[in-house]
């Protein structure tokens, strides 16, 4: 049973390992994550299955650490482990348990980004109300006593003008910090992630070695086949 669950996983990374790795990057935000076990990705404390366990902060700050925001590609996170360590069924549980942890840190960004601008909203309508109240105690044809006109203007207008600028700050602070923080998340929950054996990725830098030294030797000719040609012409 082993044998055919390496088996198929050398499969699936034939066409991997044979794919450029500058051309690999360039249609993709690539973040690659090196791991011994499985494990590495989980916290320490937790020792439920893997469609449960918490999720590693040491991994959540090194994929963010990677994250570049102002690149627009599809992101793809690539997670190289030593192939003895590797198994397709547990694989498929984790990439779905990691969709699961991003998609949950989003909603809670969502949630909290909902709270604050509901407070910021009720703080810009009780300053605006506050306002108008004193504005209203000072028109012209108002019957009330003087001593509580001047009561409701010394309160109400520094309530008035607090409220409508720190709701209003809030307000537009929420959305600045909350929503790039959801888009982060946004992204990682619908990123490609793909677990590859660190011995292809040794065989492909190792191929990729070795045309660049057979591929040096013949450039140095052809300059040198350049520079006699030049000379001869003159």
């Amino acid at each position: 049973m082993l044998n055919q669950t390496n088996s198929s996983l050398e499969d699936k990374e034939i066409h991997f390992s044979k794919v450029d790795l500058k051309q690999f990057s360039d249609e993709f935000r690539r973040v690659d994550i090196a791991l011994d076990t499985y494990d590495d990705i989980f916290s320490d404390f937790d020792s439920s299955s893997y469609s449960s366990r918490l999720i590693s902060e040491d991994f959540v700050h090194e994929v963010l650490r990677k994250f570049n925001k102002r690149e627009k590609k599809r992101l793809q996170i690539v997670f190289s482990i030593p192939a003895k360590e590797r198994n397709s069924r547990h694989e498929h549980v984790i990439k779905k348990r990691i969709k699961e942890y991003f998609l949950e840190k989003m909603y809670e960004l969502n949630d909290k980004s909902n709270i604050q601008k509901k407070e910021a909203t009720t703080l810009m309508f009780a300053g605006f109300f506050s306002l108008l109240l004193v504005l209203t105690v000072a028109m012209p044809g108002i019957s009330i006593d003087p001593f509580l006109a001047r009561v409701i203007e010394t309160f109400l207008l520094p309530v008035g003008w607090f409220g409508l600028w720190e709701g209003t700050n809030r307000f537009f602070d929420a959305k600045r910090r909350f929503d790039d923080e959801k888009k982060t998340y946004e992204a990682l929950a619908s990123a490609d992630y793909i677990f590859i054996s660190e011995e292809k990725i040794v065989e492909n830098l190792t191929m990729t070695d070795q045309v660049q030294f057979k591929a040096e030797p013949m450039q140095v000719q052809q300059k040198e086949i350049l520079q006699i040609a030049q000379s001869s012409e003159k």
